[in-house]
């Protein structure tokens, strides 16, 4: 069943109200886009895989060892926090709000990365085993810092980093200013407070386990 809700949720997130806004309106709800397909899709997903599906998917061969060495703690921090960084450098984010196709690239990328990040916490198969508890819990800690880290950077800006939004009609009284703020807002405490709740997964798992 959490297979089957990733892809509600999917369709959701990509089709109806949500994505008109997230796309030619509001940078706030592009946010709320985004941390659903990262912090919400994605975990539903990896959870809802099972070890035969990624057996399939992955044969033993240089293609598990490819997808065991980035799902390692390091490389999935690295590749999420990267690509989510990158992707929200103004020049970038402009662009693909200014491309279809560039958009479509940035979604498919936001969404195979947050796999990544939350396979060394969620993992279905022992062929790509999850680390120690101690290490996921250090992991999702400094994830939790760069998300937070990139919003507070956004929210404090004086001036309109976005320049789209300037060119777009304005909804429920919202400035281009006032509605990258809070876009800023939404990743540094709603996702920080999502991350948190993957800690606690952790954690709870650590104490139930023990090991």
């Amino acid at each position: 069943r959490w297979m089957y809700g990733s892809l509600v949720l999917l369709w959701f997130m990509l089709d109806g109200p949500l994505h008109h806004l997230a796309d030619e309106l509001l940078f706030s709800a592009h946010m709320v886009q985004h941390l659903a397909l990262q912090l919400v899709w994605a975990p539903m997903f990896v959870f809802g895989l099972q070890p035969f599906m990624v057996r399939r998917l992955l044969p033993a061969g240089p293609l598990r060892r490819f997808v065991h060495t980035i799902t390692r703690p390091t490389p999935a921090f690295a590749i999420y926090n990267g690509t989510i960084w990158l992707w929200h450098l103004p020049a970038l984010y402009n662009m693909a709000l200014l491309s279809h196709e560039w958009h479509i690239v940035e979604h498919l990328l936001f969404m195979s990365t947050a796999v990544i990040f939350w396979w060394p916490l969620l993992s279905p198969a022992p062929e790509l085993p999850r680390p120690a508890f101690g290490s996921q819990m250090m992991y999702v800690f400094f994830n939790m810092i760069a998300m937070k880290a990139l919003g507070m950077i956004i929210s404090l800006q004086d001036d309109v980093i976005y320049t789209f939004y300037l060119n777009v009609p304005r909804v429920w009284g919202l400035t281009a200013l006032g509605d990258q703020q809070v876009g800023g807002l939404l990743m540094w405490l709603p996702g920080g407070m999502l991350l948190w709740g993957g800690l606690g997964y952790v954690f709870a798992q650590w104490t139930v386990r023990g090991t």
